[in-house]
């Protein structure tokens, strides 16, 4: 299941907590994240048998958290390895996504 951030705790929680987290950082408004939320929920199910905590966060109800991370486009999606940023990737790009979820677990 993909967890919705909804606080700056619940995301540092999150890599606190994780050793490998998946970030969507997504706005309602924005387009190409709606084209990305099946390909995001489809990868999330393709790794499920991997210990990767995928989390979606609202650019717009938790701007302290997108401000900390420096997104400046939607969709921004980032890895994170034991807390840290590992990768990230901006825009619609479903191959691109799972080869930034590939590098971060091989």
């Amino acid at each position: 299941m993909i967890l919705e951030i909804e606080t700056e705790a619940d995301f540092e929680n999150n890599l606190a907590i994780n050793d490998y987290v998946v970030a969507d950082f997504t706005a309602t408004f924005c387009q190409p994240c709606k084209i990305m939320n099946p390909v995001f929920e489809t990868l999330m199910e393709s790794y499920k048998y991997v210990p990767i905590s995928f989390v979606k966060i609202d650019v717009e109800k938790v701007s302290s958290v997108a401000k900390t991370q420096a997104i400046v486009a939607m969709p921004t999606f980032i890895t994170y390895k034991r807390g840290v940023e590992h990768g990230r990737m901006q825009g619609a790009d479903k191959k691109g996504l799972e080869a930034l979820i590939r590098r971060l677990i091989f």
